[in-house]
Parts: structure tokens; C-alpha cells; sequence
């Protein structure tokens, strides 16, 4: 739910990589909830940052072992959820 709240909470910080930054606050203000974190960097999915740069962040910050079948699976929902409430007033 924190994620889901707070997915965009780095666009305050640097709107071009808010998923890193959203990430970062997110480490900084409940650092014994890293999936937080986890799913804050994920949740753009494939408009967001490249892989390389993603699984980099997650190794320095030592949050690569959350990244497992079910934190990607509620990344995708995430992004979902994000993607289509950004879209919910548009006529298809």
C-alpha cells in the first residue's frame, strides 16, 4: 500500500529519474521495509529505467534479493494500476 501511495513521491526530488529518487526516499523513510522500495523502482516497468541501472541501484543499496517471481508480480500490478488510472478519463 505504501507503494502504491507513494510511487511517484520522487517526481518532488528529479522528475527524469523519479524511480530512483522515489526509491531512495522511500529506503530513507522505512528502512526496514525495503520492498517499499522495491516496488517504488519498479513501478514505471518498461517506461521506466533501463535494467542495467535498476539491478546497479538494488545491488548498492542491498535490496537485490527481494527481486524474486512475487515482487515482480506486484510490480506488474503496480505498473498497471498506475498505467491505466493515468489513462482513466481517456476514450478508447
Amino acid at each position: 500500500m505504501l507503494a502504491a501511495i507513494f510511487h511517484d513521491i520522487g517526481k518532488t526530488v528529479d522528475r527524469a529519474n523519479h524511480e530512483f529518487a522515489g526509491a531512495q526516499i522511500a529506503l530513507d523513510m522505512w528502512p526496514r521495509l525495503p520492498m517499499v522500495a522495491y516496488l517504488i523502482l519498479h513501478h514505471s516497468q518498461r517506461w521506466g529505467p533501463c535494467c542495467e541501472p535498476r539491478i546497479a541501484w538494488m545491488v548498492q543499496h542491498d535490496i537485490i534479493h527481494l527481486d524474486d517471481q512475487r515482487a515482480r508480480w506486484l510490480a506488474d500490478l503496480l505498473s498497471v494500476a498506475d498505467y491505466t488510472s493515468a489513462f482513466a478519463n481517456k476514450i478508447f
